[in-house]
């Protein structure tokens, strides 16, 4: 050890020399060694503990891609069963009705009761309308994804809505509901694709009937200031809880609890409702709460220019 001097030990080097230390009377006589690349040396020593502990920190990343997969597929084989339950259930009652209509027609003295043949045609009828439209909105799903492009054009929003009512008013009546309308916007024309803001209108009807109980009571009405054109869609249900506000819209979700739990359906119009609006970058709001009214408020922005 040289005084004051580093000594590189992997360097051929002479012999260092003997140095006279300094002396002093008054302190107590002690002595440092120092080592510059330490810290290098110890990294050095532990590079093995690195590699094991990076394959660690993969295995354990890994293990849990493998739980989040499996979990997953447990729920999409969850939300399968209950698809297919809901799918049975909702086509097996219909069919039975149309099976035991056309037995009845069948009959040979029927010919003699003309009402009664009236009255069974139109069950077979109403029936097969009630496939049709499950079928329909499975497709109309299917096309959403398919379909990259919206046949836009300027619709006028409370002629649609009018037409929308006189096609449901027959429905609203068989479950003893009441419809509003307060057609209130003063600018009515917006820029859309007609087919799929009718479903989606027909859609969120759907659901406020569904879901609104006995003598259903339900309120549309519009409004618009000088950007947006508002459309409201309002029933007197039960009500949604707020933890079930973002879920509603995720495809083949259902709320697991309540009275809704009872009511049939396969989980797709909402969702369908939640692509239209992001297709056409409009914006959509739920507004409920448990035992209140459930509105669905759609802000549509008003463009005075030519519909692209």
């Amino acid at each position: 050890m040289l005084y004051g001097k580093y000594v590189n030990l992997n360097e051929k080097q002479e012999k260092p020399l003997k140095i006279t230390l300094p002396k002093h009377e008054e302190f107590v006589y002690y002595f440092g060694i120092y080592f510059p690349w330490r810290k290098q040396h110890i990294l050095g020593n532990i590079d093995s503990v690195y590699y094991l502990s990076g394959i660690l920190i993969f295995v354990i990343l890994f293990l849990g891609y493998a739980l989040v997969v499996i979990l997953q597929q447990k729920r999409f084989s969850e939300i399968q069963k209950d698809v297919v339950n809901n799918l049975t259930h909702e086509f097996k009652t219909p069919l039975s009705s149309i099976v035991l209509s056309t037995d009845v027609l069948s009959e040979g003295n029927i010919i003699e009761e003309p009402q009664r043949i009236k009255k069974y045609a139109e069950i077979v009828k109403t029936q097969a309308n009630f496939i049709l439209g499950h079928i329909e909105k499975v497709l109309v799903m299917s096309e959403m994804e398919n379909v990259g492009r919206l046949d836009k054009k300027v619709v006028n929003l409370h002629v649609l809505i009018q037409k929308i009512i006189q096609e449901t008013e027959l429905r609203i009546k068989e479950v003893n509901g009441k419809l509003d309308m307060q057609l209130q916007a003063k600018i009515v024309n917006v820029c859309a694709d007609e087919f799929h803001l009718t479903n989606l209108i027909i859609n969120l009807i759907d659901n406020a009937i569904k879901y609104s109980g006995e003598n259903p009571k339900i309120d549309i009405s519009t409004e618009s200031d000088k950007k947006y054109l508002y459309m409201s869609i309002m029933d007197k249900g039960a009500g949604i809880d707020k933890r079930y506000h973002k879920k509603i819209f995720k495809k083949f979700y259902r709320i697991p609890s309540g009275n809704v739990h009872n009511v049939k359906g396969f989980g797709l119009g909402l969702s369908y409702v939640k692509s239209i609006v992001a297709r056409h970058r409009w914006k959509i709001n739920l507004i409920s709460k448990m035992n209140s009214d459930t509105e669905f408020k759609i802000r549509i922005p008003i463009n005075k220019n030519n519909c692209e």
